[in-house]
């Protein structure tokens, strides 16, 4: 009985064998194509952002080789900003990879290449956890909507904007602040593969972008992550109350008390005609003096003074 069994035993043993081996193999080549494909996307998206100059800051203080912010530093953990103004650079940073300042982070375009990659897995991370990967294959304005299409228009206009372009049915169409449209991302930086391992700077410089090629299959290792997210399947957390509020909302904390500073301004400015035109309407009928005219004057002036303080 025991010789019986024998043959089947190895058989077993080499088949299992030959399917691990199959596996690992599939895995080494999916990780090559990945870091291949994802190379070129990087250099696609530098071209666009920076003509692959690592050491600029543009004038609304984005950085590098990818024009990364604070809040996309604060999202790949290389930024804190201790409450101060985005793109300030007036926080600290947290040591990453050695990244101690921005000169720091300019000066090294291999760290620009990592720092970039921690945030697009912060990013499909955000994809995921809205439920966004569901339209990837679908077609908005002409454009099929692929993954590294979207990592790059939330890029351009952050995970919330991208959000309410998808679930508008591409009808509502955000922009950026120098009035590029996400669907332009979308559209010129899909079809790439994407990878949570990021290259060196000279394999981007030597990558051949193509674009805009449509939808392709994502590389996968086995057993990792859904059709969906093969390679970043965790949902996120947060890094900081305004990324989680835009990530919402659409819009930033900044963005929505300006918003509230012109409404409340507008409130303001009717109450201040109101006062005063009933006040004139009060001393030419004769109703009222002189004097109740002046006290309702200074008084409209030291509530603006006042709110003025508070809303500055």
């Amino acid at each position: 009985m025991r010789l019986l069994l024998w043959p089947s035993f190895n058989l077993g043993r080499k088949t299992w064998r030959s399917g691990v081996i199959s596996w690992l193999i599939f895995g080494m080549i999916g990780l090559a194509v990945a870091a291949t494909g994802f190379a070129d996307f990087l250099k696609a998206i530098a071209q666009r952002e920076s003509s692959l100059n690592p050491g600029i800051v543009n004038s609304q203080g984005y950085a590098g080789l990818f024009q990364m912010g604070t809040l996309a530093m604060t999202d790949a953990g290389y930024y804190r900003s201790n409450g101060t103004a985005v793109n300030s650079w007036g926080g600290t940073f947290t040591g990453k990879n050695g990244v101690t300042s921005l000169n720091t982070f300019l000066a090294n375009p291999d760290l620009q290449v990592k720092a970039i990659t921690a945030y697009y897995g912060k990013l499909q991370g955000y994809i995921d956890y809205f439920g966004l990967s569901q339209y990837v294959g679908r077609t908005l304005n002409g454009t099929q909507i692929t993954a590294s299409g979207l990592i790059a228009g939330a890029h351009l206009v952050g995970i919330g904007s991208l959000k309410h372009y998808l679930d508008s049915g591409g009808s509502v169409i955000p922009r950026d602040g120098n009035n590029v449209p996400v669907t332009q991302y979308i559209a010129q930086f899909g079809g790439y593969a994407i990878a949570a391992v990021a290259p060196t700077f000279a394999e981007v410089l030597a990558a051949s972008p193509t674009g805009g090629t449509g939808s392709t299959p994502l590389p996968t290792t086995p057993g990792g992550g859904s059709p969906s997210s093969p390679i970043f399947p965790t949902a996120p957390s947060f890094s900081n109350p305004d990324a989680a509020f835009a990530a919402g909302s659409g819009y930033s904390m900044a963005e929505f008390a300006e918003l509230f500073r012109l409404l409340f301004g507008a409130v303001l400015f009717l109450w201040v005609a109101y006062t005063f035109v009933g006040a004139y309407r009060g001393y030419a009928s004769g109703k009222r003096l002189p004097i109740y005219v002046g006290k309702t004057q200074v008084r409209v002036v030291i509530v603006l003074l006042v709110l003025l303080v508070l809303l500055r």
